[in-house]
């Protein structure tokens, strides 16, 4: 169920993440935390999408913030 939050996170991330990625990865739990470091969203899954493009890098993984008790992406 997509929270209100992710929709409007969505259409400042959405087109980063539509646009194809130079490398796409996959990344531990650990690492992402390494990279997003002291974050509002806490992430709850193992791993994370890691997409690189020139301009950006992007995360994609499930996580809760405290303003969002229910897990999203």
């Amino acid at each position: 169920m997509i929270e209100r939050a992710d929709l409007d996170a969505a259409t400042f991330y959405l087109p980063l993440a539509v646009v194809p990625a130079q490398w796409i990865e996959v990344v531990s739990k650990a690492t992402l935390v390494h990279a997003i470091h002291e974050s509002q969203v806490h992430p709850i899954s193992s791993q994370a999408l890691k997409l690189m493009h020139p301009f950006s890098t992007i995360y994609l993984y499930l996580g809760l913030s405290k303003t969002q008790n229910k897990s999203a992406v």
